[in-house]
């Protein structure tokens, strides 16, 4: 026999050998989990058994596993309706949130910076926020306006005719800052209170907003903050993320903070500072 010839019979012989091997190897593991099939089905069946064992007379292993059944049954339908019910049931005015947000108080600015510089009473005021989604159809004041809310799954249903109404609609008060009024309840505006107004319409009326809900003012409005898709090139272009509603009112010189009583800022309370401090034009902290 030459060479080649015994180096192919050497490799036909490691070939047969590596199959002998594989087969025995899946032989083995077939027998494994033949095995282990045999031990689950043991223990269930002996579970079972100890079930029916501690029951009453007359409820058997069948009747066990069906009221199993049935309790996962009832859970999982609870757990799809809670998800449903969020995603469908809306809130339609600010007094519905009143059980699940804390009021705000409403006292003198010295306590209230007093507030701003404690972090426990700080963190007492922000607890429980809620979050909602949806609308704002319109705007009120140089620092509030009406949020139409839109759970997940309605927001393709159209917004009724009478959506920014005081029956369908949230009044919100943008959170940590201070607009000059416009004119209402026979009073005048002050200076600002149109411009701001005016900026507020043209960036947020119609636009898809966040809004995080700190608690109620004394007038019943959310004390919240508003987030809505940042635009870029003055408004023109859609732009990445989303803005604060508060700290861009405040970047236009539109607002300053706000550090009387019942104060909360979702956190953002420096970024308001130096939009003030960096605002255009006159600024309001001198309101």
């Amino acid at each position: 026999m030459t060479l080649p010839e015994d180096l192919s019979a050497a490799a036909a012989a490691a070939a047969a050998a590596a199959g002998a091997t594989a087969r025995s190897a899946g032989a083995a593991a077939a027998a494994a989990a033949a095995t282990t099939r045999d031990v689950v089905s043991r223990t269930a069946a002996a579970a079972r058994r100890s079930a029916a064992a501690a029951a009453p007379d007359g409820v058997t292993a069948a009747h066990v596993d069906g009221a199993a059944a049935a309790v996962a049954a009832v859970g999982v339908v609870v757990a799809v309706g809670v998800v449903a019910s969020r995603g469908v049931v809306r809130v339609p005015t600010a007094d519905a949130l009143r059980g699940r947000l804390p009021p705000l108080s409403s006292t003198s600015a010295a306590a209230g910076r007093v507030a701003r510089r404690s972090s426990s009473l700080m963190r007492g005021q922000q607890r429980a926020p809620v979050t909602l989604r949806g609308v704002i159809v319109k705007v009120t004041d140089g620092d509030g306006l009406r949020l139409y809310h839109q759970p997940l799954l309605r927001r393709l249903i159209p917004l009724p005719r009478d959506a920014s109404s005081s029956k369908k609609s949230i009044s919100i008060r943008l959170a940590g800052v201070d607009a000059p009024e416009c004119a209402h309840w026979g009073k005048p505006a002050q200076p600002g209170g149109l411009a701001a107004r005016r900026w507020l319409t043209a960036r947020a009326s119609g636009v898809r907003a966040a809004v995080t809900a700190h608690g109620l003012d004394q007038y019943g409005r959310l004390v919240a903050t508003v987030r809505v898709p940042r635009r870029w090139a003055g408004g023109r272009l859609p732009g990445i993320g989303w803005e604060n509603l508060s700290v861009a009112l405040a970047e236009a010189g539109h607002a300053q903070v706000y550090y009387g009583g019942g104060a909360v800022y979702g956190g953002a309370l420096g970024e308001m500072e130096a939009a003030v401090k960096t605002a255009p034009g006159p600024s309001c902290q001198s309101r």
